[in-house]
């Protein structure tokens, strides 16, 4: 559909946007995961099971802190 093409499309902008980044040396990027490699399972407080659905899931660092990062698109 139209609507998932232009996600898929905005999703990937940010992956290049990252990678340009990376080159201005901002910081590095150790890892870059898309959907759905990037899901995550979990319990919630009830003990039944949660999906944490992101579009990315990034670990980036610079010279001081390592980064853990969900990232979600939302084109609503």
């Amino acid at each position: 559909s139209p609507q998932f093409a232009a996600h898929t499309l905005a999703v990937a902008d940010v992956a290049v946007e990252v990678f340009v980044a990376t080159y201005r040396d901002d910081f590095d990027l150790l890892e870059l995961e898309a959907e759905p490699e990037c899901w995550r399972e979990f319990q919630n407080p009830g003990g039944g099971r949660e999906w944490l659905k992101p579009d990315l899931f990034l670990v980036t660092a610079n010279t001081d802190t390592e980064s853990h990062l969900f990232v979600e698109v939302d084109l609503g």
